[in-house]
């Protein structure tokens, strides 16, 4: 099942990405506690993760 999560005024491109069931159960409950679609979580995360990637292969380079 794909979803078209839009943001910033622009559509996303859907991804469809396999979690593991305790995963899926977790993002599904802080969802449900949040008010909003598990799949707003899941690009949240993933956007912070990338964030936090991103900062770190600035600092490792920055190091050379």
């Amino acid at each position: 099942m794909k979803y078209l999560i839009t943001g910033g005024g622009f559509a996303l491109e859907p991804f469809s990405v396999p979690l593991d069931p305790a995963a899926a159960e977790l993002y599904r409950k802080i969802a449900a506690s949040a008010g909003v679609p598990v799949e707003k979580v899941l690009a949240d995360a993933l956007y912070k993760l990338a964030g936090s990637l991103s900062l770190e292969a600035m600092a490792k380079r920055k190091e050379k």
